[in-house]
């Protein structure tokens, strides 16, 4: 396990492949009523592509988020699938954000890419009732043990993960995808990441994301 600052660093996955994923340690386990997922990647897939996966003491992919293909998104929450159809075009960069924010009072679900909104959608009103104990980021945990092959699997860069035990605001959101600090309330901190990297995943320095 490794805990380092990865300002101006990415996690590079060179192709998609069982078992490429990374493996992060939250700071704090406690049940979660709502929380925000962020990151920022950038890939040559355009479809079939894991982004991550939260896991508890007790269960694998209680949150995922994956690319179906070509802007169009789906989350998995408590086993209460959702689907969105956004415009996911990159910028320039060849960067792009995503959030994905729940809160379980409502059920609410949406998802933002590069700063803008989708609709709300119906997920789970069940709980994170164990605590978060991993985030994979690239692969889905299940497929470590053989249960399923690289179609779940990522290639590309991933960096900025953020992970909240709040909804954050569509300002704040807006504001992690210019570039500015995440909110202190952070799960994790991309600043003093506690991280295992499997097989031939690498650490790349990034030149300064032009948004």
């Amino acid at each position: 396990v490794f805990s380092l600052d990865l300002t101006g660093r990415a996690f590079y996955f060179p192709k998609a492949s069982d078992p490429l994923y990374v493996r992060l340690i939250p700071e704090r386990h406690e049940a979660l009523t709502e929380t925000t997922v962020c990151l920022r990647y950038s890939s040559d897939q355009n479809a079939n592509m894991f982004l991550f996966s939260i896991s508890t003491p007790h269960e694998d992919n209680v949150l995922t988020l994956y690319k179906v293909h070509q802007g169009e998104y789906a989350t998995s929450l408590n086993n209460v699938q959702t689907t969105f159809k956004v415009n996911d075009t990159a910028p320039p960069s060849g960067w792009t954000h995503i959030c994905v924010t729940w809160e379980s009072a409502t059920g609410s679900v949406r998802l933002f890419v590069n700063g803008m909104h989708s609709r709300y959608q119906k997920g789970s009103l069940r709980k994170i009732s164990h605590g978060m104990q991993s985030i994979y980021l690239g692969q889905d945990p299940a497929s470590t043990s053989g249960k399923t092959g690289s179609h779940y699997s990522f290639s590309g860069q991933i960096t900025e993960v953020y992970v909240g035990d709040t909804v954050l605001s569509d300002c704040e959101i807006s504001a992690l995808n210019a570039g500015l600090d995440a909110p202190f309330d952070s799960l994790l901190s991309w600043k003093s990441l506690q991280y295992e990297k499997h097989d031939k995943i690498l650490l790349k320095h990034v030149k300064g994301i032009c948004l």
